[in-house]
């Protein structure tokens, strides 16, 4: 399975400091699914969310609670997640991101 964890740059304090990556760390179960009041976002299996645009009222619970602040809330509050796509590994003009192979734990309760 390929997951890309797609980081939030941030600034660790000033440009003399750098930068600090805030990444997706595709939770299970998900603190930002179970935070939703709309179902907007809900668990994805092996980790993770689905977001649906659609039913989001844009009241930022889930970028509250994600453990690593990797929800970006843009001025009009509509939230932004990483879906780990890897599209974005590309354009990166650092060559910072990357998509790797990684175990997944399989679930014992199948």
């Amino acid at each position: 399975m390929k997951i890309l964890t797609t980081p939030r740059i941030r600034s660790s304090g000033g440009l003399s400091t750098g930068f600090e990556a805030r990444t997706c760390l595709a939770c299970d179960p998900a603190p930002c699914a179970a935070a939703c009041p709309t179902g907007a976002y809900s668990q994805r299996k092996g980790g993770g969310v689905l977001v649906r645009k659609n039913l989001c009222i844009r009241c930022g619970e889930c970028a509250k609670a994600c453990p690593v602040d990797a929800i970006y809330l843009d001025p009009t509050r509509e939230p932004f997640v990483c879906l780990h796509c890897g599209q974005c590994v590309p354009f990166c003009p650092h060559d910072c991101l990357e998509m790797s192979e990684v175990a997944v734990a399989q679930n014992a309760a199948k």
